[in-house]
């Protein structure tokens, strides 16, 4: 069979939710589809200055808003590599914002949005 590799086509597979299809959509299929965990959610509060705890209904990694700013930050990339920077996001979530972060780290390129 066919892998598919579409948003939509993969959500049709039982199990399969938006978070999965997005992963595999944009880093097997080139999609630009936005994915949203924690680290996500972290990178996208800070540079939209959203105050809302990441446990907020409308922020949450359900929330419409947070597939909103995702999708606003993979589509930002032109198509180019959706995959790469949807991992890249999810890795500075991470890392230089991880959760406690005060944003005084030098190497945080996102500390003048805290």
């Amino acid at each position: 069979g066919v892998v598919p590799t579409t948003v939509d086509e993969l959500m049709s597979i039982k199990g399969i939710g938006r978070y999965t299809a997005g992963a595999v959509a944009s880093i097997c299929g080139g999609v630009a589809a936005p994915i949203v965990d924690g680290n996500v959610l972290r990178v996208a509060a800070r540079l939209h200055a959203v105050a809302a705890s990441a446990k907020e209904p409308a922020y949450c990694a359900d929330g419409k808003l947070s597939w909103s700013i995702a999708r606003q930050l993979v589509e930002a990339g032109g198509g180019v590599r959706p995959g790469e920077l949807n991992q890249a996001i999810m890795e500075l979530g991470a890392t230089l914002c991880a959760p406690g972060g005060s944003g005084t780290d030098a190497r945080d390129p996102l500390a003048p949005y805290y």
